[in-house]
């Protein structure tokens, strides 16, 4: 009796192992990755939509736009990318391979996304068209082919070719260290801040002091260098607010310990709260907050500004 209880319990055993293996390769057989390309092979990827097309490549300086402007690429939109998109998988069965279903579905170019997908040699590897009429999943096919195949995901909803998404929206890292001086000019005055060692000093046609190193606006405007970004981007020909730049609201030098310089020039749109911003290109404008310039467009009593309880800092010596 024993014996039978123990070759029972080894057949089921083996049973259990054989339903666990024909699961696992059912699976796996079921399954395919939708793009070949290995995702760490990978040397350009092109996003063609209605609205837009968008080619990033890997360089040594990491992911860039090449087209259609030349600027480094949104990590986090990138990441999301490559784990939706190239890391996608998609079942082996074929939803239809009727030809006349790729012009209902919408898998042709100028209503698909289309993505397009090139290894480090510059071998094309995969293109493949995706698109949805209001389903929960996309539908997709490769080029050349009347195969339609099912993805449970909106790649064509979410990774549209809108460079807004794609283009990373940092103008600015700028951090103190690498700061030797910052020179400002607006309508009511012209002041310095001059970076000596781990103190800032305030100056300006009629007055020299050393600014608190816990002083607010000093802060903030540092703070504003270090990480300003915008998703706002005019790019092209920009004749039409050039004029606005002629008498600028504001401008910001920056002078840095490399011996190079930034120059922040602000215009006032007028309208949203926003103002315009140009870094020496005028190819390129940026949309910012009104806010950003206000930081620099400063009365001298707010640099003298002290803490509560602090002690105002020692007389500046030439």
């Amino acid at each position: 009796m024993k014996k039978k209880i123990i070759f029972l319990a080894l057949v089921l055993v083996i049973l259990l192992a054989v339903v666990l293996f024909l699961r696992r390769e059912g699976s796996t057989e079921r399954n395919f990755k939708v793009f070949s390309a290995d995702s760490t092979q990978i040397g350009q990827i092109r996003v063609l939509s209605p609205e837009d097309t968008i080619t990033i490549v890997n360089t040594e300086k990491g992911w860039m736009i090449k087209e259609p402007v030349e600027w480094a690429t949104n990590q986090e939109q990138l990441e999301a990318f490559f784990k939706d998109v190239i890391n996608s998988t998609s079942s082996k069965t074929i939803m239809t391979d009727n030809p006349d279903a790729i012009e209902r579905y919408g898998l042709v170019r100028g209503q698909a996304l289309e993505v397009m997908v090139w290894d480090t040699k510059n071998k094309l590897r995969d293109h493949v068209y995706f698109n949805n009429f209001g389903q929960s999943f996309d539908y997709f096919r490769y080029e050349g082919s009347k195969d339609i195949y099912q993805l449970r995901t909106l790649v064509s909803k979410m990774y549209a070719g809108n460079l807004q998404y794609w283009r990373s929206p940092v103008l600015l890292r700028i951090f103190e260290d690498v700061l030797n001086s910052i020179e400002v000019t607006y309508s009511e005055n012209s002041y310095k801040l001059e970076h000596r060692g781990d103190k800032w000093i305030y100056r300006d046609a009629n007055n020299l002091f050393q600014i608190h190193h816990e002083n607010r606006p000093l802060l903030r405007a540092l703070n504003i260098l270090n990480k300003l970004d915008t998703m706002v981007f005019f790019d092209g020909d920009n004749s039409r607010f050039m004029e606005a730049f002629r008498n600028p609201e504001c401008t910001v030098v920056l002078n840095l310990t490399d011996g190079s310089k930034r120059k922040l020039t602000f215009a006032d749109l007028g309208e949203d709260g926003h103002a315009l911003m140009l870094d020496d290109d005028p190819k390129t404008l940026y949309a910012i907050a009104n806010d950003t310039m206000l930081r620099f467009t400063l009365h001298k009593d707010y640099f003298r500004q002290l803490p509560y309880g602090s002690t105002p800092p020692p007389p500046v010596t030439e």
